[in-house]
């Protein structure tokens, strides 16, 4: 009977732990559309990318929790040449994942042109 109870209490701890889910944020952008907006950009650099990655071995992050679309959207702005860019235009969001069996990667990703307003 008590192995019963113990066998029983494991599996729902189990099932609970499996259930468990987490919130992350991934960014704050000031702007984001999918309509034209009637406003003409000054066009700095086409066809960048920005991401950024959390790395984890045995699921153990090394640096952050969670990758940021944020500071992916940073990095890609920061590629442009003579610091006057401040947005992003024709921007793809990608979420890039690869899990081996002791190591894995998560990176968000984001591609498009980077424009001055």
């Amino acid at each position: 009977m008590k192995l019963q109870m113990k066998l029983g209490t494991t599996a729902a701890l189990l099932i609970g732990l499996a259930l468990a889910g987490c919130s992350a944020r991934l960014g704050n952008l000031t702007l984001l559309t999918t309509k034209n907006m009637g406003v003409t950009p000054k066009p700095v650099l086409q066809h960048v990318r920005g991401e950024d990655c959390v790395h984890q071995i045995l699921g153990i992050p090394i640096g952050s929790l969670n990758p940021s679309i944020q500071e992916a959207m940073d990095r890609a702005i920061a590629q442009a040449p003579g610091g006057n860019a401040n947005a992003m235009t024709d921007v793809s969001i990608h979420q890039d994942i690869l899990f081996l069996l002791l190591y894995s990667r998560i990176c968000m990703r984001v591609d498009g042109s980077v424009v001055s307003y």
